[in-house]
C-alpha cells in the first residue's frame, strides 16, 4: 500500500522536528547513564577486565565503568551532531575514539589496537571533507554502482582480515567483532562522502553492536546501542528529505 502525501509529511515533520531537537538528544545521555547507574557498571576497573595484564597492572584500580560511560556519552552526542548534519558530531566522534578504543580492548576485543586506528582516521577525514569538499552540499560517490559494493567487499575482507589476525581463532566473538566492525567501515566510508546511506549500514550496526555489548556485559552500551537502533532509522529519514517541502518553520538544515 502506498504511502499517502499527507502521512509522508507527517513523517518529514517529525524527523526534522526529533532530530532537530535537544530533548532526543538528553535522553541518549540519560539512557546510558540510567543503564549503566542501574547495572552497577560504573564501579568497573580494569581488575576484572579479561585481559591478564591489566587486570594484574599496578592500574587495575583505573575507573574502567566511567570512562566507558563517558565515552558512551561522547558517542551519543557525535552520532546526534552527525544526524544534525552538523560537522561538530566528526569531530566528537574521532576525539572520543581513542577513549572508546582503550576501552573496548580492555573488555576484551583484541583487535581493538588495529581497528580502531582505521575508525579514526575516517572520522578525522570526515570532518575535513565536511568542512571543505562537501561543506554546502551532500557528497555523492561517484559510480555509486561501482563503488558502493566495493566499498562493502573491501570493508568484509579487512575487518575479517585484521580481527583473524588480533583473534588467532574463530568464535562467537571474533564472528561478531568482525561483522559489527564491517558495518562501521562501510558507514564511516560512506559518511566521509556525506552521503545518507550511511544510516543503512549504521543501522545493521547497531543491532550487531547490541548483541556484541550484551556477551560482553558493557552495559552502558547496551543502552546506547538501544537509543542508536531508533536514531539511525530517524537520520535516515532526515538525512533523505532534507531540502523537502516541509521543513520546521524557520528551521535550518544545514544543507543548501
Amino acid at each position: 500500500m502506498q504511502m499517502t502525501s499527507k502521512r509522508k509529511n507527517q513523517i518529514i515533520r517529525w524527523a526534522y522536528q526529533t532530530a532537530g531537537s535537544n530533548w532526543f538528544d538528553y535522553l541518549g545521555v540519560a539512557l546510558v547513564l540510567v543503564a549503566t547507574i542501574s547495572a552497577g557498571y560504573y564501579a568497573t576497573t580494569l581488575a576484572q577486565s579479561p585481559i591478564p595484564w591489566l587486570r594484574t597492572s599496578s592500574w587495575k584500580w583505573f575507573p574502567l565503568g566511567i570512562v566507558s560511560t563517558i565515552s558512551a556519552v561522547l558517542s551519543v552526542l557525535s552520532t546526534r551532531y552527525v544526524g544534525k548534519i552538523n560537522n561538530l558530531g566528526n569531530l566528537i566522534g574521532f576525539i572520543n575514539i581513542v577513549i572508546a578504543g582503550f576501552v573496548d580492548y580492555a573488555l576484551g576485543n583484541f583487535g581493538a589496537i588495529y581497528t580502531y586506528p582505521i575508525s579514526f582516521v575516517l572520522n578525522m577525514l570526515a570532518w575535513f571533507t565536511w568542512r571543505t569538499i562537501f561543506k554546502n552540499r551532500k557528497g555523492m560517490v561517484p559510480h555509486a554502482k561501482v563503488v558502493m559494493p566495493l566499498i562493502a567487499g573491501l570493508a568484509v575482507l579487512v575487518s575479517f582480515g585484521i580481527n583473524y589476525f588480533a583473534f588467532r581463532q574463530v568464535n562467537f566473538l571474533f564472528i561478531m567483532t568482525s561483522l559489527v566492525f564491517s558495518f562501521s567501515l562501510m558507514a564511516d566510508t560512506l559518511n566521509v562522502f556525506k552521503v545518507k546511506s550511511q544510516w543503512t549500514a549504521w543501522g545493521v550496526y547497531n543491532v550487531l553492536q547490541l548483541i556484541r555489548n550484551v556477551t560482553m556485559g558493557n552495559w552502558a552500551n547496551v543502552g546506547k546501542y538501544i537509543y542508536y537502533v531508533l536514531n539511525s532509522m530517524i537520520s535516515f529519514v532526515y538525512w533523505k528529505l532534507t531540502g523537502k517541502s516541509l521543513r520546521p518553520a524557520g528551521g535550518q538544515t544545514g544543507i543548501n
